[in-house]
């Protein structure tokens, strides 16, 4: 696989991606779970497990045991070549005019909510695309493809729903998760507020048969 990655991108992207840029398609490309993915072979050890329900937990777990044999560490060298080899595509893409987006694929017990896009920010630029438009991927470019003119620009008459960091993303897009304050729906939260929605959120997580939860701004 990692082979015809590596074909096609010298054969046919360039004409293929073009074609996207003309016709206004946009590409979400997820890196962020073909990463997580690649982890299946090794058991959890991520900070932000706490703000996944014990049952994703425990399902992954259960995949971790179905799949035992078939991650070898010849199978994960694979498909990490295999990743390797796609993350020039995603840039060829950008430079071809393809508007990109940001999705994770959240549904995967391998992620975790919010925390999840942070990674596929830095996975992205790790691809070769500026800070700048990655963050256009997430904000922009994604209000767009939804068709909410309202949001996604600071701009007069939109929303002013913001997030106040501590560090230039632009320098270190990895800045993006030294958050000092967020403005949402009119309201106003600040470290401490964020950090007592972040507790009610792992509570949440760890509450009852762990089914999805919304804690409310």
């Amino acid at each position: 696989m990692a082979d015809r990655i590596a074909r096609f991108r010298n054969n046919g992207a360039s004409e293929l991606f073009a074609r996207f840029a003309k016709n206004g398609t946009s590409f979400s490309p997820t890196l962020v779970i073909e990463r997580a993915s690649l982890q299946l072979r090794e058991p959890r050890t991520s900070a932000y497990d706490k703000y996944i329900s014990r049952q994703a937990r425990t399902v992954t777990q259960e995949m971790q045991a179905k799949y035992k044999e078939l991650f070898t560490p010849q199978y994960v060298a694979r498909q990490e070549r295999q990743l390797q080899e796609s993350l020039p595509l995603v840039s060829l893409m950008h430079r071809a005019g393809v508007g990109l987006l940001t999705g994770t694929d959240l549904g995967s017990s391998l992620l975790a909510p919010g925390y999840s896009l942070h990674e596929e920010l830095a996975l992205l630029v790790d691809a070769g695309v500026p800070p700048m438009d990655v963050l256009r991927a997430a904000t922009q470019n994604a209000a767009r493809v939804l068709g909410l003119d309202d949001l996604g620009t600071v701009q007069v008459g939109k929303r002013a729903d913001l997030v106040l960091l501590d560090a230039n993303p632009l320098e270190k897009v990895r800045n993006t998760v030294k958050i000092r304050a967020v403005v949402c729906g009119g309201k106003f939260f600040d470290r401490p507020a964020l950090d007592a929605l972040l507790l009610a959120g792992e509570k949440a997580a760890q509450q009852g048969g762990g089914g999805r939860r919304t804690v409310q701004l």
